[in-house]
């Protein structure tokens, strides 16, 4: 994809093939307050694929802010949900590469922007990545 309109564009279509490749140009630059609010959106889609891909590029770029936004998508999954899970391997494929995952979770769990009902979240994803 050459812009950001076009992952834009990929990010509605119907096939998830397409929407994960759209997400995958978002997470270049999840800074850009479209591509964040698609990644954001994307959080939440069908396809467990395009959730790992929109919660490796916000966790990845998009600071504190981006995972808030995983935070509270992991809030909103039922028990048991697969989302939950692909989000936790798609943070710990970033820990594995590398990536300080971990410790951007443990500073944002100390920070005064985390709301307390989001705590265990950050918490369960510290333990489990």
């Amino acid at each position: 994809m050459e812009s950001l309109q076009e992952a834009l564009d990929a990010i509605a279509d119907s096939s998830w093939s397409v929407r994960r490749a759209g997400a995958l140009e978002l997470g270049t630059n999840p800074t850009d307050p479209r591509a964040f609010e698609a990644l954001t959106l994307l959080l939440d889609d069908e396809n467990t694929a395009v959730i790992e891909v929109a919660a490796s590029g916000l966790a990845s770029g998009a600071g504190v802010a981006g995972l808030l936004e995983i935070v509270r998508a992991m809030g909103r999954y039922a028990d048991g949900d697969n989302a939950g899970y692909h989000v936790r391997d798609a943070l710990a494929k970033l820990d594995f590469n590398g990536f300080p995952i971990k410790e951007r979770l443990a500073e944002m769990r100390d920070s005064p922007e985390l709301p307390d009902q989001s705590r265990p979240e950050v918490d369960y994803l510290i333990a489990n990545i």
